[in-house]
């Protein structure tokens, strides 16, 4: 009767750290995704000049200033950038 007990116990104590994470992660904000993103090893990044994050060149918004190409994080920083404003995050 004893191994039941135990048994009994580890898996109610499997159940409640489970349920407590969950229960947690709940009530935690909504992660960015561009924070979760992976850079590939060797990627060719760019700087966008709205607000100084570096991206990966192929997911880059590309725009052409002073007939310069420019290369932007979002649309929202382009944005900025084209009314001569610092975009924040």
């Amino acid at each position: 009767m004893g191994f039941l007990r135990f048994l009994a116990i580890a898996v109610l104590a499997v159940i409640v750290v489970r349920l407590a994470r969950r229960l947690l992660q709940a009530g935690a904000p909504p992660r960015d995704p561009r924070l979760d993103a992976r850079t590939p090893v060797g990627a060719d990044l760019v700087r966008d000049p709205a607000c100084g994050v570096h991206v990966p060149r192929d997911s880059a918004i590309p725009a052409s200033a002073d007939g310069e190409e420019v290369w932007f994080c979002s649309e929202k920083c382009r944005e900025a950038y084209s009314r001569g404003e610092r975009a924040e995050h």
